[in-house]
């Protein structure tokens, strides 16, 4: 099941932050703005993140879950691309 990207920046240790950042080509601030709802992410970055999330290895907090891609961008959540098991 996805987790939100506040709840996978809980669980991540600093450097996997900032692989995450640099996989989705974006930086930690901008993911922790998102994640606290200052800002929301294009549909086009919510899709970088959740794949960089995808590639990053677990720690021993279970951080490699995947991301909910809908806490990136909440317009996907009204996509009917958006995969109907995670709505």
């Amino acid at each position: 099941m996805p987790i939100s990207l506040t709840r996978w920046l809980q669980l991540a240790s600093p450097e996997q932050a900032r692989k995450l950042a640099k996989l989705a080509r974006t930086s930690v601030k901008s993911l922790r703005h998102i994640a606290a709802g200052r800002r929301n992410g294009s549909a086009e970055a919510a899709i970088r993140i959740v794949a960089a999330a995808a590639q990053i290895e677990t720690n021993d907090r279970g951080s490699n879950r995947p991301i909910d891609q809908a806490s990136v961008c909440p317009a996907c959540r009204k996509c009917p691309h958006y995969p109907k098991a995670t709505r």
